[in-house]
């Protein structure tokens, strides 16, 4: 075990029922059994790195104030490694933080406020879904990717170079892609927000459906088609043909 003081970090109520954060940082490691398969539920800052050459027992590292660290769950479940705190109130937790290596991953689930970046994604490949205002930030070669953002969520894709996305967002998430990719289907409901612009991201082709206060900025290179409900708006750079419903906004490529 390690010890050093951090500053503190709240999360919920300031009320004094419950586990209160010592405020003395120590450390944690967990062995779980290999899975393609992670979920991560509470504030949890996760970073993730995705080595294929990884075939043993998977090393999770957490880091958080010494009287938390013994309600820290990790248990494999139906083929899932459930990642998260004994039920409770937790409040001024200096960090809760978790570290890990792991072989081939297909889907990564984060809730309740994590936050997760998973690093060097590959395979053919990875479901990413990103619910109660939990963020997740990935990179990687995966040939495919679907994205799944709800309750003010956030995603981020960055240096990806895909054959399929495939994204669904609703309420008030916010997604935001980096890269390319040849196909790109997309459902925006709610308030939800994708970036997708250019310089940063573009999409050979693209199926769309934008509903609600949805809102999404997007660049193809050669064709996109679907429909755009009102008071839904689209902001559009396309060299290619344009096939959609609805009212949106083009721009020049720059």
């Amino acid at each position: 075990m390690t010890q050093q003081s951090s500053s503190r970090r709240v999360y919920g109520s300031t009320e004094t029922a419950g586990t209160v954060g010592s405020g003395i940082i120590s450390e944690r490691i967990i062995t779980a059994p290999s899975t393609l398969r992670i979920h991560i539920a509470g504030p949890f800052q996760a970073e993730l790195s995705v080595d294929c050459a990884q075939l043993d027992d998977v090393c999770l590292r957490f880091r958080a104030d010494d009287n938390v660290l013994p309600r820290v769950r990790a248990k494999l479940r139906d083929g899932v490694l459930e990642i998260g705190l004994e039920d409770g109130r937790y409040t001024d937790l200096s960090a809760l933080k978790l570290s890990a290596r792991v072989g081939q991953l297909n889907e990564l689930v984060t809730s309740g406020r994590a936050c997760a970046s998973v690093h060097h994604v590959s395979g053919p490949g990875i479901a990413l879904t990103a619910a109660h205002a939990s963020v997740i930030h990935a990179d990687g070669r995966a040939r495919s990717w679907q994205l799944s953002a709800a309750g003010q969520s956030v995603i981020h894709l960055q240096g990806v170079n895909a054959e399929h996305i495939t994204l669904h967002a609703c309420d008030a998430s916010t997604v935001q892609l980096e890269g390319a990719c040849a196909e790109l289907d997309l459902s925006l409901q709610g308030a939800a927000r994708l970036l997708a612009a250019r310089p940063g991201f573009v999409a050979q082709r693209a199926q769309l459906e934008l509903s609600g206060a949805a809102r999404a900025s997007l660049c193809t290179s050669e064709r996109v088609a679907g429909r755009v409900r009102f008071p839904s708006r689209l902001t559009l750079a396309c060299r290619g043909a344009i096939d959609l419903q609805g009212a949106y906004r083009l721009e020049p490529l720059s």
